[in-house]
């Protein structure tokens, strides 16, 4: 079962239990030229968190985020500002510190999404034989 974090109120965010990975939240992105349908993984403060499924996206990991017609693309390891579309500087902080606040539940669904698992994920199964 994998979960998807979900931070609906600016200060408080919540895991919410999926039956598997297609059962991701989804958001249109038409006007910023990807796909019509897209996984949105974290919701917070005005921010769409995205990760995008392979063949289209490609390491290192990283995440989409997006804010009305704007978008900033976080880096997640190491952790880092990697491209700015549109969006104002005060926005960019906002996301960059909400990423920060989750950045291993987000580099976590990244690997899954992209069929590589991380060490948090290598120590649980140890101890769960």
């Amino acid at each position: 079962m994998c979960n998807r974090l979900v931070a609906d109120s600016p200060h408080t965010g919540a895991i919410i239990p999926h039956a598997h990975t297609a059962d991701l939240r989804v958001a249109t992105t038409q006007q910023l030229g990807y796909p019509p349908v897209t996984p949105t993984v974290l919701r917070g403060r005005g921010f769409d968190v995205r990760v995008y499924p392979p063949p289209r996206e490609h390491g290192p990991a990283h995440v989409h985020v997006v804010k009305d017609d704007a978008e900033v693309v976080i880096m997640l390891e190491p952790l880092m500002v990697w491209a700015v579309y549109r969006m104002r500087d005060a926005d960019v902080v906002a996301a960059a510190s909400l990423v920060e606040r989750h950045v291993t539940t987000l580099l976590r669904e990244w690997k899954a999404m992209h069929d590589e698992t991380t060490e948090i994920d290598e120590v649980a199964r140890a101890a769960s034989e």
